[in-house]
């Protein structure tokens, strides 16, 4: 048994999760919810970032607090090697990890075969979406054949968030999905807390309060979904409009930029709540009395699976997984023009919140989930 070995075998199984960055996403929120489900007397975390827009954020204090030690990358860089020379130190001075988990799409390739070189023994390639938005050149379908070849020789598990999303990365070939946790409980409605809430938010009882959490990315659509809020204010007097979104780069800003001209132009900024990331989500669920995704694509939209835990009806792109309709969902396309999703927003007014949440949220329970992972990180045992 070498030194490795030895050490692996004395303590707890140690995953090493890649990301980009923490900001408050559905792939960070992934490894900060299943970390409040897995059994930490057997589990440890690591997560490797490329950098920390704010190393102070609520996010990456929350799970330092937890005990998860967030790395940043040594060097900044922005080439291939750069990023193997990082991702390599990173495993050679804070391992040895029995486990990786790589959650970046096609890239996920180079991750896992760095892994396979350091000879870690679990290569997880998990895939969070369905699409990557870059135009498909050659050069990107070589680079997404050779990335894909990389993913079937070095991952040792292939794991998806919904079933479109293993297709997207792994086309015919076998993948498990494994859904995304949520704490359910935490979502639950509370008449109190609505009240409050809106109350914090000025928002009168008798107005109606339209929902979206996403960061200003094109992905997220803000560009249709400013249309929709100009036609549900036209139809609706007593209406307002919650956006709670993140920006961190410039491309993030003049996103958001272009979402509030809009706006003004249509003379509804008066009646726009815009909020950065928060803690409290799950009060703002409460608050809103529907919530709307019409993004462009989603691996899952966990926003969604939150917002139906809290009872809150949705009205969401058809083309997302079938997995993200969850309960109070209606299903709109894009299309379609946004009047008719000003009305199927609308047509929710009459909707109950009491209540237990719908029976399929609870698939997406971060105890449930941690299991099922548990089982995937252990088999790291069986792999030496």
């Amino acid at each position: 048994m070498n030194e490795n070995t030895h050490k692996r075998a004395n303590s707890k199984i140690k995953v090493l999760h890649t990301l980009a960055t923490i900001e408050s996403g559905g792939i960070e929120m992934y490894v900060h919810n299943l970390y409040q489900g897995i059994d930490q007397n057997r589990f440890a975390f690591d997560i490797s970032v490329e950098f920390l827009q704010n190393p102070s954020g609520f996010l990456v204090q929350e799970l330092s607090n937890k005990g998860v030690s967030v790395i940043v990358f040594p060097k900044a860089t922005k080439s291939l090697w750069g990023y193997i020379r990082n991702l390599s130190a990173i495993i050679r001075q804070h391992g040895p990890y029995d486990v990786i988990e790589a959650p970046c799409h096609f890239f996920n390739g180079i991750i896992l075969a760095v892994a396979w070189w350091h000879k870690i023994p679990v290569r997880i390639s998990h895939s969070h979406n369905t699409e990557d938005h870059k135009p498909l050149t050659l050069k990107r379908r070589i680079y997404r054949f050779v990335m894909s070849q990389f993913i079937s020789w070095f991952a040792t598990h292939k794991v998806a968030c919904s079933k479109m999303a293993g297709q997207a990365l792994y086309g015919r070939g076998k993948f498990c999905v494994v859904n995304n946790p949520i704490l359910v409980e935490r979502f639950a409605f509370s008449e109190d807390t609505r009240s409050q809430t809106r109350k914090k938010l000025n928002v009168k009882e008798n107005e109606f309060l339209v929902g979206h959490i996403g960061r200003y990315d094109t992905q997220k659509n803000h560009k249709f979904l400013i249309e929709i809020f100009r036609e549900i204010a036209r139809l609706d007097k007593n209406s307002k409009f919650l956006s709670v979104g993140w920006k961190t780069n410039p491309a993030m800003e003049k996103i958001f930029d272009s979402y509030v001209a809009k706006a003004k132009e249509y003379k509804i900024e008066s009646r726009m709540i815009l909020l950065g990331p928060t803690q409290d989500v799950a009060s703002l669920y409460n608050a809103m009395d529907c919530f709307v995704l019409p993004s462009l694509y989603e691996g899952l939209g966990m926003v969604a699976i939150e917002a139906q835990a809290c009872n809150l009806p949705c009205v969401l792109n058809e083309a997302l997984p079938q997995e993200a309709f969850a309960g109070k969902a209606q299903a709109c396309s894009l299309q379609q023009p946004p009047i008719q999703w000003a009305e199927a927003v609308l047509s929710t007014k009459t909707a109950k919140r009491e209540g237990p949440c719908p029976r399929q949220v609870y698939s997406f329970s971060y105890q449930n989930v941690a299991k099922e992972m548990e089982k995937i990180y252990a088999s790291c045992k069986r792999e030496k």
